[in-house]
């Protein structure tokens, strides 16, 4: 069997384009954006965390709790840019009605 290969030119941020002049994947600041959205929340909590354990004097309770939502933060920001980039991406997946 032959594959079909589309034709795809290179966007400005480096992401594909398929020969509809829709984006093909994500780019390079696409790629960027979320990966420093889930670092963000999990060293804001990490960071919070130590910062009460310190004033309050009670070091890991506080580090955990904090790195427990920092992980929920970094796990809801990706569930909202998955589905906002899978929503924009695949056109069939709205039908008309």
């Amino acid at each position: 069997m032959k594959s079909i290969r589309r034709r795809r030119a290179l966007t400005s941020d480096g992401g594909a384009m398929a020969s509809d002049g829709r984006p093909d994947g994500m780019g390079m600041s696409d790629l960027l954006s979320l990966g420093v959205g889930i670092a963000a929340p999990l060293v804001a909590g990490l960071a919070l965390g130590w910062l009460v354990d310190s004033l309050a004097d009670s070091f890991p309770i506080f580090v955990f709790i904090g790195l427990g939502l920092g992980i929920v933060g970094a796990c809801a920001y990706t569930v909202v840019m998955f589905r906002k980039y899978l929503s924009t991406s695949d056109p069939q997946s709205k039908s008309p009605e």
